[in-house]
């Protein structure tokens, strides 16, 4: 996949972050307590291209810590396919165990703020590799 390409060329540091599997992807909930632990999530003939948490957690220095209004929230887990007819997708999961409202309305901003992080990366990433920015 394109995107996934291009994201393994620039941050070539964080490659093991970019997986790829066939047909499903796992989501898994590593944080203590949580009763809900795993998602699988099926697709037949889709290739699902996973974006490791563990490379848009923590990117807090462009979100919580220059703003009050973002924080350092993130999803469980982020996949990207592209369906029969062409189209791309990008799978945000937050795993919960009850859909207490509160519980749901915390998933809703934790899969914004990861939104919001994967966007500024990619857009980076596009205007490096095919605009006018080059790196030096």
């Amino acid at each position: 996949m394109e995107e996934i390409d291009a994201l393994r060329t620039i941050f070539d540091r964080m490659t093991a972050c970019f997986r790829c599997y066939h047909q499903s992807c796992e989501v898994v909930e590593t944080a203590a307590g949580a009763q809900f632990r795993k998602l699988e999530i099926r697709s037949a003939g889709t290739d699902f291209h996973e974006i490791g948490n563990a490379f848009y957690k923590g990117i807090k220095n462009t979100t919580q810590d220059r703003s009050t209004h973002l924080k350092d929230l993130d999803c469980d887990g982020v996949s990207l396919f592209v369906d029969a007819e062409g189209r791309k997708h990008i799978v945000l999961v937050d795993l919960k165990s009850n859909f207490d409202i509160q519980k749901i309305c915390g998933a809703y901003e934790q899969d914004i703020h990861t939104f919001l992080k994967l966007h500024a990366l990619f857009l980076c990433v596009k205007a490096i590799l095919y605009g006018a920015w080059s790196l030096i």
